[in-house]
């Protein structure tokens, strides 16, 4: 399973439009433009962080784009810090 126990929580807890912060890891050899980053409405995640020397990243991320992140090919797994709303 690509999302952590809480990542699963604040998808099912939270209103989809709910802002958090995800720290995604990258499959190797992929990069945050890899990403499918689209999302349908708010225009997609925020990349806050991202180091090209790793395969982690953090994004800004809305409860309904956690879910299309599980399922890019590009993303091996998903854990989210607090939900926060913008």
């Amino acid at each position: 399973m690509k999302l952590s126990p809480q990542a699963r929580k604040a998808i099912m807890k939270n209103d989809p439009s709910a802002q958090m912060k995800a720290m995604v890891e990258l499959a190797p050899g992929k990069t945050p433009d890899d990403l499918a980053m689209c999302d349908t409405g708010t225009g997609g995640p925020e990349l806050l962080s991202w180091s090209p020397k790793s395969r982690m990243m953090t994004l800004l991320v809305t409860a309904e784009t956690l879910n299309a992140l599980a399922k890019d090919s590009a993303v091996t797994y998903i854990q989210v810090g607090g939900a926060m709303r913008r």
